[in-house]
């Protein structure tokens, strides 16, 4: 379901904040072997096939940059920090 999504759907959703889609930087993280998504400062993981954000809405534009950009997403690496 989620592949089917168009930018004309995501629209209608998210309404002019599908022009954030465009102007952001999604990334490809892994933490402690936690997979997930960064988009502004946002987290976003995948869960059977749901996509939950850290800015607890339903439906938001981050979530929508992943169904629509998640093969342009850049991969970070974590460094491990000692304090």
């Amino acid at each position: 379901m989620m592949n089917e999504i168009t930018r004309e759907m995501a629209y209608l959703c998210i309404g002019e904040d599908l022009e954030k889609i465009d102007l952001s930087e999604l990334t490809f993280k892994v933490f402690k072997g936690i997979k997930y998504y960064l988009v502004d400062d946002y987290k976003v993981i995948e869960h059977e096939s749901q996509l939950f954000c850290s800015c607890n809405e339903s439906y938001c534009w981050h979530i929508f940059k992943i169904v629509l950009d998640k093969d342009k997403a850049k991969l970070k690496t974590m460094s491990s920090q000692v304090s």
